[in-house]
Protein backbone atom coordinates (compact mmCIF):
# COMPACT_ATOMS: atom_id res chain seq x y z
CA UNK A 1 0.00 0.00 0.00
CA UNK A 2 2.80 2.41 0.94
CA UNK A 3 4.65 1.59 -2.28
CA UNK A 4 1.54 2.43 -4.28
CA UNK A 5 1.06 5.67 -2.40
CA UNK A 6 4.74 6.65 -2.74
CA UNK A 7 4.34 7.14 -6.47
CA UNK A 8 2.14 10.17 -5.71
CA UNK A 9 4.76 11.95 -3.58
CA UNK A 10 5.22 14.58 -6.33
CA UNK A 11 1.69 15.75 -5.49
CA UNK A 12 2.93 16.66 -2.01
CA UNK A 13 5.94 18.39 -3.56
CA UNK A 14 3.52 20.44 -5.66
CA UNK A 15 1.92 21.71 -2.47
CA UNK A 16 5.34 22.61 -1.04
CA UNK A 17 6.24 24.50 -4.23
CA UNK A 18 3.10 26.60 -3.89
CA UNK A 19 3.54 27.37 -0.18
CA UNK A 20 5.59 30.59 -0.70
CA UNK A 21 2.83 31.97 -2.92
CA UNK A 22 0.10 30.93 -0.48
CA UNK A 23 2.03 32.62 2.33
CA UNK A 24 2.47 35.78 0.24
CA UNK A 25 -0.55 36.02 -2.07
CA UNK A 26 -0.34 39.13 -4.24
CA UNK A 27 -2.05 40.22 -7.42
CA UNK A 28 0.22 41.35 -10.25
CA UNK A 29 0.08 44.30 -12.63
CA UNK A 30 -0.61 42.42 -15.83
CA UNK A 31 -4.09 40.99 -16.41
CA UNK A 32 -5.05 40.66 -12.75
CA UNK A 33 -7.08 43.87 -12.55
CA UNK A 34 -9.03 42.93 -15.63
CA UNK A 35 -9.62 39.47 -14.15
CA UNK A 36 -11.00 40.97 -10.94
CA UNK A 37 -13.27 43.47 -12.70
CA UNK A 38 -14.64 40.76 -14.99
CA UNK A 39 -15.10 38.33 -12.10
CA UNK A 40 -16.96 40.98 -10.10
CA UNK A 41 -19.34 41.64 -13.00
CA UNK A 42 -19.98 37.94 -13.57
CA UNK A 43 -20.43 37.33 -9.85
CA UNK A 44 -23.27 39.87 -9.93
CA UNK A 45 -24.99 38.17 -12.84
CA UNK A 46 -23.60 40.03 -15.85
CA UNK A 47 -22.21 37.72 -18.51
CA UNK A 48 -19.29 39.90 -19.41
CA UNK A 49 -16.68 39.30 -22.11
CA UNK A 50 -15.35 42.84 -22.04
CA UNK A 51 -12.67 43.48 -24.63
CA UNK A 52 -12.64 39.84 -25.73
CA UNK A 53 -15.05 40.49 -28.57
CA UNK A 54 -12.92 43.34 -29.92
CA UNK A 55 -9.78 41.28 -29.46
CA UNK A 56 -11.32 38.40 -31.40
CA UNK A 57 -11.28 36.01 -28.43
CA UNK A 58 -13.92 33.81 -26.85
CA UNK A 59 -12.92 32.25 -23.52
CA UNK A 60 -15.87 32.23 -21.11
CA UNK A 61 -14.48 29.35 -19.02
CA UNK A 62 -11.33 31.38 -18.44
CA UNK A 63 -13.43 34.09 -16.81
CA UNK A 64 -15.75 31.67 -15.04
CA UNK A 65 -12.79 29.98 -13.33
CA UNK A 66 -11.69 33.25 -11.76
CA UNK A 67 -15.26 34.18 -10.93
CA UNK A 68 -15.56 31.05 -8.78
CA UNK A 69 -12.51 32.18 -6.79
CA UNK A 70 -13.97 35.68 -6.53
CA UNK A 71 -17.22 34.29 -5.12
CA UNK A 72 -15.33 32.81 -2.15
CA UNK A 73 -14.00 36.08 -0.72
CA UNK A 74 -14.08 38.85 -3.30
CA UNK A 75 -10.74 40.31 -4.45
CA UNK A 76 -8.73 38.32 -1.91
CA UNK A 77 -5.71 36.92 -3.80
CA UNK A 78 -5.33 33.95 -1.44
CA UNK A 79 -8.29 32.06 -2.89
CA UNK A 80 -7.13 32.60 -6.45
CA UNK A 81 -3.83 30.91 -5.56
CA UNK A 82 -5.61 28.18 -3.62
CA UNK A 83 -7.43 27.44 -6.89
CA UNK A 84 -4.08 27.40 -8.72
CA UNK A 85 -2.69 25.02 -6.11
CA UNK A 86 -5.63 22.64 -6.49
CA UNK A 87 -5.17 22.78 -10.26
CA UNK A 88 -1.48 21.93 -9.94
CA UNK A 89 -2.17 18.98 -7.64
CA UNK A 90 -4.86 17.73 -10.04
CA UNK A 91 -2.50 17.91 -13.01
CA UNK A 92 0.33 16.12 -11.20
CA UNK A 93 -1.91 13.39 -9.79
CA UNK A 94 -3.69 12.92 -13.10
CA UNK A 95 -0.42 12.78 -15.03
CA UNK A 96 1.00 10.11 -12.72
CA UNK A 97 -2.19 8.05 -13.02
CA UNK A 98 -2.19 8.34 -16.82
CA UNK A 99 1.39 7.11 -17.08
CA UNK A 100 0.59 4.14 -14.84
CA UNK A 101 -2.48 3.17 -16.85
CA UNK A 102 -0.45 3.52 -20.07
CA UNK A 103 1.83 0.74 -18.82
CA UNK A 104 4.50 2.79 -17.11
CA UNK A 105 6.14 1.49 -13.96
CA UNK A 106 5.75 3.17 -10.57
CA UNK A 107 9.24 4.59 -11.01
CA UNK A 108 8.35 6.02 -14.39
CA UNK A 109 5.04 7.48 -13.22
CA UNK A 110 6.56 9.06 -10.12
CA UNK A 111 9.47 10.42 -12.12
CA UNK A 112 7.04 11.95 -14.61
CA UNK A 113 5.33 13.90 -11.84
CA UNK A 114 8.69 14.93 -10.41
CA UNK A 115 10.03 16.23 -13.73
CA UNK A 116 6.84 18.17 -14.34
CA UNK A 117 6.77 19.89 -10.96
CA UNK A 118 10.39 21.01 -11.34
CA UNK A 119 10.08 22.22 -14.94
CA UNK A 120 10.63 25.89 -15.74
CA UNK A 121 7.10 26.98 -16.75
CA UNK A 122 5.60 25.89 -13.41
CA UNK A 123 6.71 28.91 -11.38
CA UNK A 124 5.25 31.72 -13.46
CA UNK A 125 2.18 29.74 -14.54
CA UNK A 126 0.96 28.87 -11.05
CA UNK A 127 2.35 31.82 -9.09
CA UNK A 128 0.37 34.24 -11.24
CA UNK A 129 -3.06 34.12 -12.89
CA UNK A 130 -2.66 32.38 -16.23
CA UNK A 131 -5.20 30.75 -18.55
CA UNK A 132 -2.77 27.90 -19.29
CA UNK A 133 -3.38 26.59 -15.77
CA UNK A 134 -7.11 26.15 -16.38
CA UNK A 135 -6.54 24.86 -19.90
CA UNK A 136 -4.06 22.16 -18.88
CA UNK A 137 -6.22 21.07 -15.94
CA UNK A 138 -9.16 20.46 -18.26
CA UNK A 139 -6.96 18.71 -20.83
CA UNK A 140 -5.66 16.29 -18.21
CA UNK A 141 -9.22 15.65 -17.04
CA UNK A 142 -10.24 14.97 -20.66
CA UNK A 143 -7.47 12.36 -20.95
CA UNK A 144 -8.60 10.79 -17.69
CA UNK A 145 -12.15 10.71 -19.05
CA UNK A 146 -10.89 8.59 -21.97
CA UNK A 147 -10.26 5.83 -19.45
CA UNK A 148 -14.00 5.64 -18.79
CA UNK A 149 -14.46 4.78 -22.46
CA UNK A 150 -11.74 2.13 -22.32
CA UNK A 151 -13.60 0.42 -19.47
CA UNK A 152 -17.12 0.85 -20.90
CA UNK A 153 -18.97 -2.47 -21.16
CA UNK A 154 -21.82 -1.58 -23.49
CA UNK A 155 -22.84 0.95 -26.10
CA UNK A 156 -24.70 3.16 -23.61
CA UNK A 157 -21.63 3.49 -21.41
CA UNK A 158 -19.47 4.22 -24.44
CA UNK A 159 -21.78 6.98 -25.65
CA UNK A 160 -21.89 8.44 -22.15
CA UNK A 161 -18.10 8.37 -22.01
CA UNK A 162 -17.76 10.19 -25.35
CA UNK A 163 -20.29 12.80 -24.22
CA UNK A 164 -18.21 13.35 -21.08
CA UNK A 165 -15.00 13.70 -23.09
CA UNK A 166 -16.65 16.11 -25.53
CA UNK A 167 -17.94 18.21 -22.63
CA UNK A 168 -14.52 18.52 -20.96
CA UNK A 169 -12.75 19.19 -24.26
CA UNK A 170 -15.22 21.93 -25.10
CA UNK A 171 -14.49 23.54 -21.75
CA UNK A 172 -10.77 23.40 -22.58
CA UNK A 173 -11.41 25.01 -25.98
CA UNK A 174 -13.50 27.70 -24.27
CA UNK A 175 -10.61 28.46 -21.93
CA UNK A 176 -7.95 29.19 -24.51
CA UNK A 177 -8.09 28.70 -28.26
CA UNK A 178 -4.76 26.89 -28.46
CA UNK A 179 -6.48 23.79 -27.06
CA UNK A 180 -7.62 23.18 -30.64
CA UNK A 181 -4.21 21.58 -31.15
CA UNK A 182 -5.66 18.51 -29.42
CA UNK A 183 -7.49 17.67 -32.66
CA UNK A 184 -4.35 17.05 -34.76
CA UNK A 185 -2.66 15.41 -31.77
CA UNK A 186 -5.52 12.95 -31.34
CA UNK A 187 -5.54 12.29 -35.10
CA UNK A 188 -1.82 11.44 -35.18
CA UNK A 189 -2.15 9.27 -32.06
CA UNK A 190 -4.99 7.33 -33.69
CA UNK A 191 -3.17 6.90 -37.02
CA UNK A 192 -0.08 5.61 -35.24
CA UNK A 193 -2.11 3.03 -33.34
CA UNK A 194 -4.14 2.09 -36.42
CA UNK A 195 -1.40 1.67 -39.01
CA UNK A 196 1.88 1.08 -37.11
CA UNK A 197 2.15 -2.67 -36.45
CA UNK A 198 2.50 -3.39 -32.76
CA UNK A 199 2.11 0.25 -31.73
CA UNK A 200 -0.94 -0.40 -29.57
CA UNK A 201 -1.63 -4.08 -29.05
CA UNK A 202 -4.50 -3.84 -26.57
CA UNK A 203 -7.85 -3.38 -28.41
CA UNK A 204 -9.35 -1.28 -25.60
CA UNK A 205 -6.57 1.27 -25.81
CA UNK A 206 -6.85 1.48 -29.59
CA UNK A 207 -10.58 2.06 -29.18
CA UNK A 208 -9.86 4.75 -26.57
CA UNK A 209 -7.64 6.60 -29.05
CA UNK A 210 -10.42 6.49 -31.61
CA UNK A 211 -12.86 7.80 -29.00
CA UNK A 212 -10.57 10.71 -28.17
CA UNK A 213 -10.30 11.60 -31.86
CA UNK A 214 -14.10 11.42 -32.28
CA UNK A 215 -14.58 13.59 -29.19
CA UNK A 216 -12.21 16.25 -30.58
CA UNK A 217 -13.97 16.10 -33.96
CA UNK A 218 -17.21 16.88 -32.14
CA UNK A 219 -15.85 19.43 -29.66
CA UNK A 220 -13.99 21.59 -32.20
CA UNK A 221 -17.02 22.51 -34.36
CA UNK A 222 -19.08 22.94 -31.19
CA UNK A 223 -16.55 25.51 -30.00
CA UNK A 224 -16.73 27.41 -33.29
CA UNK A 225 -20.52 27.29 -33.23
CA UNK A 226 -20.69 28.72 -29.70
CA UNK A 227 -18.14 31.34 -30.65
CA UNK A 228 -20.11 32.34 -33.73
CA UNK A 229 -23.28 32.73 -31.71
CA UNK A 230 -21.61 34.72 -28.93
CA UNK A 231 -19.36 37.14 -30.83
CA UNK A 232 -19.22 38.46 -34.36
CA UNK A 233 -15.47 39.02 -34.68
CA UNK A 234 -13.55 36.70 -36.98
CA UNK A 235 -11.08 34.44 -35.21
CA UNK A 236 -8.17 36.09 -37.02
CA UNK A 237 -9.63 39.58 -37.26
CA UNK A 238 -9.47 40.83 -33.68
CA UNK A 239 -7.00 43.30 -32.25
CA UNK A 240 -5.41 40.42 -30.32
CA UNK A 241 -6.05 37.35 -32.47
CA UNK A 242 -5.01 39.27 -35.59
CA UNK A 243 -1.41 39.09 -34.37
CA UNK A 244 -1.45 35.33 -34.97
CA UNK A 245 0.08 35.12 -38.43
CA UNK A 246 1.68 32.30 -40.41
CA UNK A 247 4.50 34.31 -42.00
CA UNK A 248 8.04 33.13 -42.53
CA UNK A 249 9.60 36.12 -40.76
CA UNK A 250 7.35 35.75 -37.72
CA UNK A 251 7.83 31.98 -37.59
CA UNK A 252 11.61 32.29 -37.72
CA UNK A 253 11.75 34.88 -34.94
CA UNK A 254 9.35 32.85 -32.82
CA UNK A 255 11.39 29.69 -33.39
CA UNK A 256 14.51 31.50 -32.15
CA UNK A 257 12.68 32.63 -29.01
CA UNK A 258 11.42 29.11 -28.39
CA UNK A 259 14.96 27.81 -28.84
CA UNK A 260 16.21 30.22 -26.19
CA UNK A 261 13.59 29.17 -23.66
CA UNK A 262 14.07 25.47 -24.42
CA UNK A 263 17.81 25.77 -23.87
CA UNK A 264 17.30 27.71 -20.65
CA UNK A 265 14.81 25.27 -19.11
CA UNK A 266 15.47 21.92 -20.74
CA UNK A 267 19.06 21.71 -22.00
CA UNK A 268 19.61 19.03 -19.37
CA UNK A 269 17.37 16.68 -21.37
CA UNK A 270 19.82 16.57 -24.30
CA UNK A 271 22.27 14.06 -22.75
CA UNK A 272 19.34 11.74 -21.94
CA UNK A 273 18.12 11.90 -25.54
CA UNK A 274 21.64 11.12 -26.80
CA UNK A 275 21.81 8.14 -24.46
CA UNK A 276 18.40 6.89 -25.60
CA UNK A 277 19.56 7.10 -29.21
CA UNK A 278 22.70 5.11 -28.39
CA UNK A 279 20.62 2.44 -26.65
CA UNK A 280 18.20 2.28 -29.57
CA UNK A 281 20.98 1.94 -32.16
CA UNK A 282 22.81 -0.73 -30.17
CA UNK A 283 19.74 -2.76 -29.19
CA UNK A 284 17.50 -1.92 -32.18
CA UNK A 285 14.60 -1.51 -29.80
CA UNK A 286 13.24 0.45 -26.85
CA UNK A 287 10.46 -1.13 -24.81
CA UNK A 288 8.74 2.18 -24.22
CA UNK A 289 9.37 3.68 -27.66
CA UNK A 290 5.64 4.10 -28.33
CA UNK A 291 5.16 6.26 -25.24
CA UNK A 292 8.22 8.25 -26.31
CA UNK A 293 6.65 8.82 -29.73
CA UNK A 294 3.31 9.85 -28.20
CA UNK A 295 5.09 12.38 -26.01
CA UNK A 296 7.17 13.63 -28.95
CA UNK A 297 4.01 14.23 -31.01
CA UNK A 298 2.50 16.13 -28.08
CA UNK A 299 5.55 18.37 -27.61
CA UNK A 300 5.95 19.08 -31.32
CA UNK A 301 2.29 20.01 -31.72
CA UNK A 302 2.35 22.49 -28.84
CA UNK A 303 5.44 24.19 -30.25
CA UNK A 304 3.82 24.41 -33.68
CA UNK A 305 0.58 25.96 -32.38
CA UNK A 306 2.54 28.80 -30.77
CA UNK A 307 5.10 29.48 -33.50
CA UNK A 308 2.81 31.86 -35.47
CA UNK A 309 2.24 33.96 -32.37
CA UNK A 310 4.01 37.31 -32.19
CA UNK A 311 5.13 36.95 -28.56
CA UNK A 312 6.82 34.25 -26.49
CA UNK A 313 6.63 33.74 -22.73
CA UNK A 314 7.72 30.87 -20.55
CA UNK A 315 4.24 30.03 -19.33
CA UNK A 316 3.21 29.23 -22.93
CA UNK A 317 5.43 26.18 -22.50
CA UNK A 318 3.32 24.69 -19.70
CA UNK A 319 1.50 22.09 -21.88
CA UNK A 320 4.82 21.31 -23.59
CA UNK A 321 6.36 20.65 -20.17
CA UNK A 322 3.73 18.00 -19.46
CA UNK A 323 4.70 16.07 -22.59
CA UNK A 324 8.39 16.53 -21.85
CA UNK A 325 7.91 15.04 -18.37
CA UNK A 326 6.48 11.89 -19.95
CA UNK A 327 9.28 11.85 -22.53
CA UNK A 328 12.08 12.26 -19.97
CA UNK A 329 10.73 9.62 -17.59
CA UNK A 330 10.50 7.13 -20.47
CA UNK A 331 14.08 7.95 -21.52
CA UNK A 332 15.39 7.43 -17.99
CA UNK A 333 13.59 4.11 -17.49
CA UNK A 334 14.80 2.86 -20.88
CA UNK A 335 18.42 3.84 -20.34
CA UNK A 336 19.11 3.44 -16.62
CA UNK A 337 19.80 -0.27 -17.15
CA UNK A 338 22.90 0.64 -19.17
CA UNK A 339 24.57 1.77 -15.94
CA UNK A 340 24.76 -1.89 -14.91
CA UNK A 341 26.45 -3.07 -18.09
CA UNK A 342 30.19 -3.56 -18.38
CA UNK A 343 32.46 -1.87 -20.87
CA UNK A 344 32.15 1.34 -22.86
CA UNK A 345 28.36 1.53 -22.58
CA UNK A 346 28.55 1.84 -18.83
CA UNK A 347 31.11 4.64 -18.99
CA UNK A 348 29.23 6.51 -21.68
CA UNK A 349 25.99 6.13 -19.75
CA UNK A 350 27.56 7.39 -16.53
CA UNK A 351 29.04 10.38 -18.36
CA UNK A 352 25.73 11.31 -20.00
CA UNK A 353 23.68 10.82 -16.83
CA UNK A 354 26.18 12.93 -14.87
CA UNK A 355 26.06 15.66 -17.51
CA UNK A 356 22.29 15.67 -17.39
CA UNK A 357 22.24 15.97 -13.60
CA UNK A 358 24.75 18.83 -13.60
CA UNK A 359 22.77 20.72 -16.22
CA UNK A 360 19.58 20.00 -14.25
CA UNK A 361 21.04 21.76 -11.21
CA UNK A 362 21.36 24.92 -13.29
CA UNK A 363 17.76 24.62 -14.47
CA UNK A 364 16.55 24.23 -10.88
CA UNK A 365 18.50 27.34 -9.86
CA UNK A 366 16.77 29.19 -12.70
CA UNK A 367 13.41 28.03 -11.32
CA UNK A 368 14.38 29.45 -7.94
CA UNK A 369 15.17 32.79 -9.59
CA UNK A 370 11.82 32.71 -11.40
CA UNK A 371 9.90 32.11 -8.19
CA UNK A 372 11.71 34.82 -6.26
CA UNK A 373 11.39 37.40 -9.05
CA UNK A 374 7.64 36.71 -9.28
CA UNK A 375 7.12 37.02 -5.52
CA UNK A 376 9.32 40.08 -4.98
CA UNK A 377 8.02 42.04 -7.98
CA UNK A 378 4.39 41.37 -7.04
CA UNK A 379 5.15 42.36 -3.44
CA UNK A 380 6.73 45.69 -4.41
CA UNK A 381 3.87 46.45 -6.80
CA UNK A 382 1.28 45.63 -4.14
CA UNK A 383 3.01 47.83 -1.55
CA UNK A 384 3.11 50.76 -3.97
CA UNK A 385 -0.56 50.30 -4.80
CA UNK A 386 -1.53 50.01 -1.11
CA UNK A 387 0.30 53.24 -0.29
CA UNK A 388 -1.63 55.14 -2.97
CA UNK A 389 -4.95 53.67 -1.85
CA UNK A 390 -4.41 54.46 1.82
CA UNK A 391 -2.44 57.71 1.81
CA UNK A 392 -3.55 59.90 -1.07
CA UNK A 393 -6.24 62.51 -0.63
CA UNK A 394 -9.48 62.36 -2.63
CA UNK A 395 -9.07 63.68 -6.16
CA UNK A 396 -5.29 63.26 -6.21
CA UNK A 397 -3.41 62.92 -9.49
CA UNK A 398 -0.99 60.00 -9.88
CA UNK A 399 1.54 60.35 -12.70
CA UNK A 400 3.19 57.10 -13.80
CA UNK A 401 6.74 57.40 -15.09
CA UNK A 402 6.94 54.41 -17.39
CA UNK A 403 7.89 53.75 -20.99
CA UNK A 404 5.13 54.34 -23.53
CA UNK A 405 2.00 53.43 -21.54
CA UNK A 406 1.99 49.67 -21.26
CA UNK A 407 -0.04 47.12 -19.37
CA UNK A 408 1.31 48.24 -16.00
CA UNK A 409 -0.18 51.70 -16.56
CA UNK A 410 -3.62 50.44 -17.59
CA UNK A 411 -3.63 47.89 -14.78
CA UNK A 412 -2.92 50.62 -12.24
CA UNK A 413 -5.90 52.56 -13.56
CA UNK A 414 -8.10 49.48 -13.29
CA UNK A 415 -6.90 48.25 -9.92
CA UNK A 416 -6.85 51.61 -8.15
CA UNK A 417 -10.14 52.81 -9.62
CA UNK A 418 -12.33 49.72 -9.96
CA UNK A 419 -10.88 47.07 -7.65
CA UNK A 420 -9.58 48.96 -4.61
CA UNK A 421 -12.19 51.68 -4.39
CA UNK A 422 -10.31 54.80 -5.48
CA UNK A 423 -12.05 55.96 -8.68
CA UNK A 424 -11.31 59.51 -7.56
CA UNK A 425 -7.62 59.06 -8.34
CA UNK A 426 -6.57 60.42 -11.72
CA UNK A 427 -3.93 58.04 -13.07
CA UNK A 428 -2.07 59.63 -15.98
CA UNK A 429 1.22 59.23 -17.82
CA UNK A 430 4.08 61.39 -16.58
CA UNK A 431 5.80 63.70 -19.06
CA UNK A 432 8.60 66.18 -18.54
CA UNK A 433 6.16 68.73 -19.96
CA UNK A 434 3.77 68.10 -17.07
CA UNK A 435 2.16 71.26 -15.76
CA UNK A 436 2.39 71.57 -11.99
CA UNK A 437 -1.04 72.07 -10.48
CA UNK A 438 -1.73 74.70 -7.90
CA UNK A 439 -3.13 72.17 -5.41
CA UNK A 440 0.33 70.79 -4.61
CA UNK A 441 -0.37 68.08 -1.99
CA UNK A 442 -2.67 66.25 -4.39
CA UNK A 443 -0.12 65.38 -7.06
CA UNK A 444 2.13 62.28 -7.02
CA UNK A 445 4.66 60.66 -9.34
CA UNK A 446 5.32 56.93 -9.15
CA UNK A 447 8.40 55.60 -10.92
CA UNK A 448 9.46 51.94 -11.13
CA UNK A 449 13.06 50.80 -11.37
CA UNK A 450 14.88 47.52 -11.84
CA UNK A 451 18.55 46.66 -11.41
CA UNK A 452 20.32 43.58 -12.82
CA UNK A 453 17.20 42.29 -14.51
CA UNK A 454 17.51 38.75 -15.94
CA UNK A 455 15.99 38.77 -19.42
CA UNK A 456 14.80 35.17 -19.52
CA UNK A 457 12.57 35.05 -16.48
CA UNK A 458 8.97 35.84 -15.54
CA UNK A 459 7.31 38.72 -17.37
CA UNK A 460 7.84 42.20 -15.98
CA UNK A 461 6.26 45.45 -17.08
CA UNK A 462 9.56 47.31 -17.21
CA UNK A 463 12.81 46.71 -19.05
CA UNK A 464 15.91 47.83 -17.20
CA UNK A 465 17.66 49.69 -20.03
CA UNK A 466 14.56 51.58 -21.17
CA UNK A 467 13.38 52.39 -17.67
CA UNK A 468 16.79 53.79 -16.77
CA UNK A 469 16.35 56.36 -19.56
CA UNK A 470 12.90 57.31 -18.26
CA UNK A 471 14.21 57.62 -14.71
CA UNK A 472 17.13 59.76 -15.88
CA UNK A 473 14.67 62.13 -17.54
CA UNK A 474 12.69 62.21 -14.31
CA UNK A 475 15.80 63.17 -12.30
CA UNK A 476 16.46 65.99 -14.73
CA UNK A 477 12.87 67.12 -14.21
CA UNK A 478 13.32 67.02 -10.43
CA UNK A 479 16.37 69.27 -10.66
CA UNK A 480 14.29 71.86 -12.45
CA UNK A 481 11.34 71.36 -10.08
CA UNK A 482 12.80 70.84 -6.55
CA UNK A 483 9.38 70.94 -4.91
CA UNK A 484 8.98 67.15 -5.19
CA UNK A 485 9.64 64.99 -2.14
CA UNK A 486 10.15 61.23 -1.89
CA UNK A 487 7.47 59.87 0.43
CA UNK A 488 7.61 56.09 -0.13
CA UNK A 489 10.07 53.61 -1.65
CA UNK A 490 8.87 50.00 -1.65
CA UNK A 491 11.68 47.80 -2.96
CA UNK A 492 12.86 44.21 -2.76
CA UNK A 493 16.26 42.74 -3.54
CA UNK A 494 17.98 39.36 -3.53
CA UNK A 495 20.93 37.64 -5.17
CA UNK A 496 20.13 35.87 -8.41
CA UNK A 497 20.76 32.19 -9.01
CA UNK A 498 20.56 32.35 -12.79
CA UNK A 499 22.46 30.03 -15.13
CA UNK A 500 22.28 31.59 -18.60
CA UNK A 501 22.66 28.50 -20.77
CA UNK A 502 21.47 30.34 -23.93
CA UNK A 503 24.47 32.68 -23.71
CA UNK A 504 26.66 29.80 -24.83
CA UNK A 505 25.07 30.23 -28.27
CA UNK A 506 25.29 34.04 -28.38
CA UNK A 507 28.25 34.04 -30.80
CA UNK A 508 25.83 32.72 -33.41
CA UNK A 509 22.93 35.15 -32.69
CA UNK A 510 24.60 38.43 -31.79
CA UNK A 511 21.77 40.53 -33.16
CA UNK A 512 19.26 39.39 -30.56
CA UNK A 513 18.49 41.68 -27.57
CA UNK A 514 19.28 38.89 -25.12
CA UNK A 515 22.83 38.51 -26.39
CA UNK A 516 23.31 42.26 -26.86
CA UNK A 517 22.70 42.82 -23.14
CA UNK A 518 25.80 41.95 -21.07
CA UNK A 519 25.33 39.42 -18.26
CA UNK A 520 27.48 36.67 -16.76
CA UNK A 521 26.93 33.03 -17.66
CA UNK A 522 26.30 32.29 -13.98
CA UNK A 523 24.50 35.34 -12.66
CA UNK A 524 24.66 35.90 -8.90
CA UNK A 525 24.32 39.69 -8.99
CA UNK A 526 21.90 41.44 -6.66
CA UNK A 527 18.54 41.92 -8.32
CA UNK A 528 16.52 44.90 -7.15
CA UNK A 529 13.04 45.99 -8.09
CA UNK A 530 10.96 48.76 -6.60
CA UNK A 531 9.09 52.03 -6.93
CA UNK A 532 9.82 55.59 -5.90
CA UNK A 533 6.78 57.63 -4.92
CA UNK A 534 7.12 61.42 -5.05
CA UNK A 535 4.66 63.98 -3.69
CA UNK A 536 4.48 67.58 -4.78
CA UNK A 537 4.91 69.79 -1.72
CA UNK A 538 4.10 73.44 -1.30
CA UNK A 539 7.09 75.76 -1.84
Amino acid sequence: MLRRAAVYLPVLLGLLVMLPRLISPRFGLFDDGRVLVTAEKMAHGTWYTGADSIEGRFRPIHWLWFTLSYLVDGPNPLWFYVANTLALLTIIGGLIFLVRTAGGSRLQAGLTGLVFIFSGPIMESFMSLKGEVIQLTLIVISLLAVLSYAHARNIVQKIAAIVLIVFVLTLAYLTKETALVLLPISLVWYLLARFWPGYEKEPRRRAARAAYLIANLLAAPLFFLLRKVAISAQISGGTYSGQYAIRLDQLSVSALRWAGWLVRDFVWVVPLVVLAMIVFVSQRRLKGRYLLIDAFVWMGAWICIYLPWTFMAEYYMLPFALGLAVFVSACVVETVQTLQKRGWRQWVSMALFSSSLMLLVGALLNNLTNARVQLEVDDANANMRAYLVENTKPGSTVLVNIQDPNEYFYEMQTQLGEVYGRPDLKVEVFSTDTTIAGDAPNMYIVSPYVVNQPLLTVRMGVIEETQQMWNYSLREFMLDHPCWQIVFEPANRFHLTDVNYPRIFCPFVKTRAFCATPAPLVDTREFEYGWTVYRLVSP
